[in-house]
């Protein structure tokens, strides 16, 4: 008979094994965790080197709070699948989250930026609940997850670029652009084309 898996007090619903980087407007700020797992570029670049973890990948829950209850997760909706990343539609904006949260007692961000940059993912994600659960965020976070290092907030915080939107638009473009013409990655990585 098969072991089970291993449970852990925390609940993890996704397991990321790709480094992934996003491009920001918050400039001037330089970061390395002690094994790389996050750096962060003078020019804004956010590296999130999952690779550099212990376990060789990055697990986590998907937007918090979830229980399991005989082997069910109950508690915050990922959202639906989105046919470009096939992943549900929160799932970016839950990673890079749940990664800055994991070091903000040393990352040179305050939580408000962090929460902004979720929200921002969300957005580029056309995720219709995004003010939802980033009110969710902004409410619960420090409740649930203590104090932050840093408490400097970046005025007009922007994304201009997320690696895992060029890898899927070039997967997509692979299998047939035009059935997926209308996903918000294609618009905005291929609409001055």
């Amino acid at each position: 008979m098969g072991q089970r898996s291993l449970r852990t007090k925390e609940v993890k619903k996704f397991v990321h094994r790709s480094n992934e980087e996003i491009k920001t407007s918050i400039t001037g700020i330089t970061y390395k965790s002690e094994n790389s797992e996050v750096e962060i570029f003078e020019d804004g670049t956010i590296k999130f080197n999952v690779t550099q973890f212990e376990e060789g990948y990055f697990a986590w829950d998907g937007c918090t709070p979830k229980k399991e209850i005989l082997d069910l997760l109950i508690g915050t909706p990922d959202g639906k699948m989105d046919f470009g990343t096939e992943e549900p539609i929160t799932y970016y904006a839950s990673f890079v989250h749940d990664i800055l949260y994991k070091y903000k007692a040393e990352i040179p961000l305050s939580r408000k930026t962090v929460d902004d940059l979720f929200f921002l993912i969300l957005k580029r994600s056309e995720f219709k609940l995004a003010g939802i659960y980033h009110f969710g965020v902004r409410t619960f976070g420090g409740i649930l997850f203590g104090a932050w290092k840093t408490k400097t907030k970046v005025k007009n915080l922007q994304i201009s670029n997320v690696s895992w939107e060029k890898r899927h638009c070039e997967e997509m473009i692979n299998i047939g652009y035009q059935i997926f013409q209308t996903h918000p990655f294609m618009k905005s990585n291929f609409q001055n084309q």
